[in-house]
């Protein structure tokens, strides 16, 4: 199902320490929500919501879930101290979240 003000993105990569890579990359994102009617976002990985982007992976309590764009300029979601894929079994290429 296609909704207007949702931007959708998969999971690239999964790097050594357990980060999700995902195709988004911060231009994209940020065109999507400068042209969003509420100009928010809610970042949603599988079940969980993420209330907001970090600027780096220490801003982030030991076992908390955290977004930020990586140096490769790609959304990147991971879990302070520990890995990612095992605590959502997400696979390659599926789904990770929605900006609405």
């Amino acid at each position: 199902m296609i909704q207007p003000d949702v931007l959708r993105c998969s999971v690239l990569h999964v790097d050594r320490f357990g980060n999700l890579i995902s195709n988004l990359t911060r231009q994209r994102f940020e065109e999507h929500l400068n042209t969003s009617k509420q100009q928010q976002f809610v970042l949603r990985v599988g079940q969980y919501n993420v209330p907001k982007l970090s600027n780096s992976y220490a801003e982030g309590e030991k076992g908390e879930l955290i977004a930020l764009f990586g140096s490769s300029g790609l959304l990147e979601f991971s879990v302070n101290q520990g890995m990612l894929p095992n605590w959502l079994r997400l696979d390659l290429g599926e789904y990770l979240f929605k900006v609405a």
